[in-house]
This record gives structure tokens, C-alpha cells and sequence, in this order.
């Protein structure tokens, strides 16, 4: 089982608060979603529209919690500084 971060004041961050709380889900959502499948923190437009409409992601891009990328799909800000990889030698 893997487990996605979050900061107990995270919901109260400007990003966050800007983005408002049907964001806020979403992107707590993807990021659940990368945990397990995308480790990049990476959310295909397929996965990421199963979770939201555009417009939601177009919130997240705004407020910051997003990073846009080339084509289509999403990145989470930061993913990796606030959830590594764990490697088990």
C-alpha cells in the first residue's frame, strides 16, 4: 500500500484556499490516483476527467497546484519533494 502526503495545514495553503474545496478534492484524489499508479505524480486527462471535469483542473492549473505539461494530462506540483519514491535495497 502506498500512501500520498498531505500537510495538516494544506487546507488552509493560498494555493488551496484560491482553488477552493471541489479543487482541493480533486487534486486529493489524483494524488491518491499517483500514489498507486503514477509515481511522477503524472494524472492522464483520462484518469484526471474520471475525477473532475476540465474546468476543475483549469482551477488547479490556476491556483498552482497543477504544473502544466506538454500534451495532455496533468502534473502535481512538487509531487516528488513531498512524496519520494521509498527504495528498498
Amino acid at each position: 500500500m502506498s500512501w500520498f502526503r498531505l500537510d495538516d495545514q494544506g487546507a488552509f495553503h493560498p494555493k488551496v484556499v484560491k482553488a477552493g474545496n471541489e479543487v482541493y478534492g480533486a487534486w486529493c484524489r489524483a494524488g491518491q490516483w499517483c500514489s498507486a499508479y503514477s509515481p511522477s505524480g503524472y494524472i492522464p486527462e483520462e484518469v484526471a476527467h474520471v475525477i473532475a471535469p476540465p474546468k476543475v483542473w483549469q482551477r488547479a492549473l490556476e491556483s498552482g497546484l497543477l504544473d502544466p505539461v506538454d500534451g495532455p494530462g496533468y502534473q502535481i506540483h512538487d509531487f516528488n519533494e513531498y512524496n519520494p519514491l521509498l527504495v528498498i535495497a
